[in-house]
This record gives structure tokens, C-alpha cells and sequence, in this order.
């Protein structure tokens, strides 16, 4: 009579196998996620450069006024820490409330919030701050990465 079936060793063989490849699989995927959370990153800061461009086009088709409203939120192009004042092509924020606001505008699905002691930061939240060593700057922090907005002239930089 012949013996039908897997001897010990060879199911000790098939387990180490697919422990390897299982252990081979994870690294796989864990570098999968860092490269999705990099994209994802990369996606929030196209569209705020995206809506930058589009607020700086509806700007100048409505006559480049002091204060433009954007899905709900007056932004202010009126730049008053120059002298004498003047009417910028972008978006002026000079406070941590301006900085918010700018990102709340251009910016859907990932909401900006001013810092404080009690803000917890979530993972589609920025918190958003003016630089008070450089007038105009508002510095956007995630939990992914940062971005500075130089304001009325709509450099965008990530870091």
C-alpha cells in the first residue's frame, strides 16, 4: 500500500516558504503606504496651487478688486504692510485668521484650522500660521508635510 500525502518535512519546508514571501509582501506593502501618503501630499498641494492660479484669474476678469469672494470666504488682496498700501494679484494674509481663511478658499477636503494649546491635529487638517519673522507668510503644517505661502505674490513652497 503507498502512502499518500505530505511528509513533516516537506510541510516545515512550505511553511518557511510562505513565511519568507509573507515577510517579503509586508515590506512591500508598508513602502506602498509611505508612497501613498507622499502622493497624497503632493495631491492637497497641487490644488492649492491649482486654486491659486484660478482665484488669480477671477481676479483679474473682475477688475482686480480689494476683496474677492471665494466659496464663501472674502479674501483680501489689499496689502497693507507696504507703504503706500496696494492692491496685490494674490491673496493677502497677514495673521494666523488670513492664513486660514486663503487655505479654507482654495483648499476642499482638507481643512485649516489656527493654532492653538487645544488643536489636535486629524489626518485631512492643516494647522495654519503666520510667519512672524517674515510679513505675509503663512507656514500650513500636516501631519504629512509643510508648505509656505509667501502671500500677494503666490510663491508656494514645500518642504
Amino acid at each position: 500500500m503507498t502512502a499518500k500525502g505530505f511528509t513533516l518535512i516537506e510541510l516545515v519546508v512550505v511553511i518557511v516558504i510562505l513565511s519568507i514571501l509573507a515577510v517579503a509582501a509586508t515590506s512591500r506593502f508598508i513602502n506602498l503606504r509611505e508612497d501613498a501618503t507622499t502622493a497624497s501630499w503632493s495631491g492637497v498641494v497641487g490644488s492649492f496651487r491649482s486654486g491659486l492660479g484660478l482665484v488669480l484669474s477671477q481676479h483679474k476678469v473682475e477688475g482686480e478688486p480689494e476683496i474677492l469672494e471665494v466659496n464663501g470666504f472674502d479674501l483680501s488682496f489689499h496689502d497693507t504692510h507696504v507703504s503706500p498700501p496696494e492692491v496685490r494679484d494674490y491673496p493677502v494674509a497677514l495673521t494666523n485668521g488670513h492664513c486660514t481663511i486663503v487655505w479654507n478658499a482654495l483648499v476642499s477636503g482638507v481643512v485649516a484650522k489656527e493654532p492653538g494649546a487645544d488643536v489636535i491635529l486629524g489626518e485631512n487638517e492643516v494647522i495654519a500660521e503666520a510667519n512672524g519673522q517674515v510679513a505675509g507668510q503663512c507656514i500650513y503644517e500636516s501631519l504629512l508635510g509643510s508648505v509656505t505661502y509667501q502671500s500677494g505674490s503666490g510663491e508656494v513652497e514645500v518642504q
